[in-house]
């Protein structure tokens, strides 16, 4: 039952994001407008781009803490280095593309300008979560999750509310992001201070990149396929056409925090379990989260004609049938990330994930190409859908073909999971209202492993492992 309160932990934690997300979608609605908001969406878009082709030194650091089990001092060292050139670097590209603009197109984007100021701070910060993910600290992760809503909403908000514009706004949300780094570096500082500086080589850093490389681009491939759809629509229906979709496309993606929070619940256990244990706890963790975003998304588009026009004002209205298209497909990708635990953590293979994304995106942007000249939002929304469910059909197809796992499985929850389901709902009950529940009892297990990673190497009980540099594997 550890890995359901894992779970159920992450899915609390991931509530407030959804929140705080969400109430940041209202104010940027509400006080810029389907323009202004329009022009957020492109920075945020622009900006995950950033960080999902660069940013695979965070699954990185995540296969190197739990499952080649590299001390996390030694990988946060590294991934730090790594994170910042590379960053650097694209904040230099950004500035030239900016620079270009204005000599070919006579206009420059200011907005762009944002995007390449941002991602020192973003990349960091996606190396150093995953940190905390790979050393199984889900505590610290949980509180890492949060810092990006929470820091945006804090600095960008009262702007906002005072009346600021659209680059007010972009302005607080680009503090906001460094203010990130400054709030992970202090909640991990017992661990990873003061870094150990000597472990930085470019034979580890190398190591860590050569890995990056494949999952930067099933990153990017991925969120392309989340984002193709929003491209297109300021292609063929401008910013202010964007700013309506972006608000079905926010709302739609919370019901992702199911997915997510069960995902990281479970990935230091897939990485380091034998394949026909990781397999089935997989599999399990497939049907469950398919079970409860079904259920979630059913009751989010019964209301979603009376909640979006009351949340984002009557010139978001448009976005209610988007919306709605929109659940079955979500419901249906949500189980990708859980396919590449399996098969980047577990197995070590990122390719498989990227190719099941690159299937997705492939049919995402030819039917967004028929669809919305046809019936505008509602046609990318529709391509979206139809891309998504077509490529985890073959995505759970090839996890079925790898493990030897049965579809139902896969597909239906069984008694056991209803009997935990039970069990979990009430903890929850029991943590919501303040009672104690007797612990249960548990297998006894060596001190070692008793403890998160992260834990332990804070007391210094893995100093006798040695030093290696973080890539290369202990002789």
């Amino acid at each position: 039952m550890s890995i359901a309160f894992n779970s159920l932990r992450n899915i609390f934690v991931r509530s407030f994001t959804v929140v705080f997300l969400l109430t940041i979608s209202v104010l940027t609605a509400r006080l810029l407008g389907p323009e202004g908001s329009g022009v957020y969406a492109l920075v945020a878009l622009y900006s995950s781009i950033g960080v999902a082709a660069l940013g695979g030194m965070g699954a990185a650091a995540g296969r190197w803490i739990a499952n080649l089990r590299r001390p996390v001092p030694e990988v946060v060292a590294n991934i730090t280095a790594l994170a910042l050139v590379a960053g650097t670097a694209a904040l230099a590209l950004l500035i030239a593309i900016y620079w270009l603009a204005g000599l070919i197109a006579g206009a420059r984007p200011e907005w762009l300008l944002y995007v390449g100021a941002a991602q020192p701070a973003l990349l960091l910060a996606s190396a150093l979560t995953w940190a905390f993910l790979g050393a199984d600290d889900h505590g610290n992760y949980s509180w890492a999750i949060l810092a990006p809503s929470a820091c945006t909403l804090l600095l960008m908000g009262p702007l906002l509310l005072a009346g600021g514009d659209t680059e007010t706004a972009l302005l607080g949300w680009l503090a906001a992001q460094y203010a990130v780094i400054g709030w992970l570096w202090w909640r991990g500082r017992a661990v990873w201070t003061p870094l150990p500086l000597g472990a930085v080589t470019l034979s580890s850093m190398g190591a860590i990149a050569v890995f990056s490389v494949m999952t930067g681009l099933a990153n990017l491939v991925s969120i392309l396929n989340y984002r193709a759809d929003m491209l297109l629509v300021e292609h063929f229906l401008g910013t202010a056409g964007t700013g309506i979709y972006s608000k079905a496309v926010q709302l739609v993606e919370g019901l992702f925090f199911i997915s997510q929070a069960v995902g990281v619940a479970i990935l230091p256990r897939v990485g380091a379990a034998a394949h026909d244990d990781a397999a089935a706890l997989v599999a399990r963790s497939i049907r469950i989260t398919l079970a409860l975003m079904l259920a979630a998304g059913l009751l989010l588009c019964a209301v979603a004609g009376l909640l979006i026009p009351l949340l984002f004002g009557a010139d978001f209205a448009g976005a209610v049938t988007p919306f709605r298209i929109f659940i079955p497909g979500v419901a249906a990708w949500g189980m990708a990330n859980l396919l590449a635990t399996f098969y980047t953590t577990h197995l070590g293979r990122p390719r498989v994930p990227l190719l099941t994304a690159l299937w997705s995106l492939g049919i995402t942007v030819l039917s967004s190409l028929v669809l919305i000249p046809l019936w505008g939002l509602s046609g990318a929304a529709l391509a979206t859908t139809l891309g998504y469910v077509a490529a985890i059909a073959g995505g759970l197809w090839l996890f079925r073909r790898d493990t030897g796992t049965p579809w139902r499985a896969l597909l239906l929850p069984d008694s056991a999971d209803l009997r935990d389901g039970r069990t979990l709902a009430g903890k929850a009950l029991a943590l919501l209202w303040g009672r104690r529940q007797p612990p249960e009892a548990a297998p006894a297990l060596e001190p070692e492993a008793a403890e998160p990673l992260f834990r332990r190497i804070r007391a210094g009980e893995l100093a006798d492992r040695g030093t290696h540099p973080a890539g290369e594997r202990s002789r």
